[in-house]
């Protein structure tokens, strides 16, 4: 019995030192899952960012390219223009001709 008592007069602080630091550990345990909780959310809202940009970027890219086509089509038609503005000197003197004929 009294070795028992010298035994449990060495293990009790320990036990409740251990059980201190059970409630502590607790405690920053569940510091920790909110915390990992957060980072999950902000991995979650980058990756819809990412997704995001990614997705404007190809528009961006789309819409310059569409850009690019407009002014290449721009100068065929300017060309063109510039073409037929001697068919509308020929025309006109054709009509001219035509008229007094």
């Amino acid at each position: 019995m009294i070795k028992y008592y010298w035994v449990l007069k060495i293990v009790n602080p320990m036990r409740e030192t251990a059980r201190v630091m059970g409630e502590k550990l607790s405690v920053v345990m569940s510091a920790l899952a909110e915390k990992q909780k957060m980072v999950r959310e902000i991995k979650a809202e980058l990756d819809d960012l990412n997704a995001n940009g990614a997705r404007l970027i190809a528009e961006a890219k789309k819409l310059n390219e569409d850009i690019e086509e407009c002014g290449k089509k721009l100068i065929r038609a300017e060309k063109m223009i510039g073409g037929l503005e001697g068919e509308r000197t020929r025309w006109t003197e054709t009509v001219a001709n035509l008229t007094k004929q």
